[in-house]
């Protein structure tokens, strides 16, 4: 878990029990928002009993600053997106 393995085509969840921090890339389609949301929903419903916040570290800094924290620090640049599938590699 560190701030090395976030891109921008992907979206990203941080569970730290009373904050839920959920992190779109830039790149991420609507479909990964979604099911991110989603799944911080159900989290934070049956599993903190409705007691933790879902968090966007984008929308404020002092919240950014936060999520970074735990990771270790923002890099200097955030990873370009990877592709959802990758072709298969031929070892012949």
């Amino acid at each position: 878990m560190t701030a090395n393995s976030i891109n921008d085509g992907d979206v990203f969840i941080l569970d730290m029990n009373d904050k839920i921090y959920m992190w779109p890339g830039a790149q991420c389609n609507v479909n990964e928002k979604v099911k991110a949301l989603e799944y911080c929903n159900n989290l934070r419903k049956f599993e903190r009993h409705c007691k933790a916040e879902i968090v966007y570290p984008k929308d404020e800094a002092s919240i950014g600053h936060d999520f970074w924290a735990a990771l270790g620090g923002k890099p200097a640049q955030i990873n370009p997106p990877v592709a959802d599938s990758a072709e298969p590699e031929d070892d012949l």
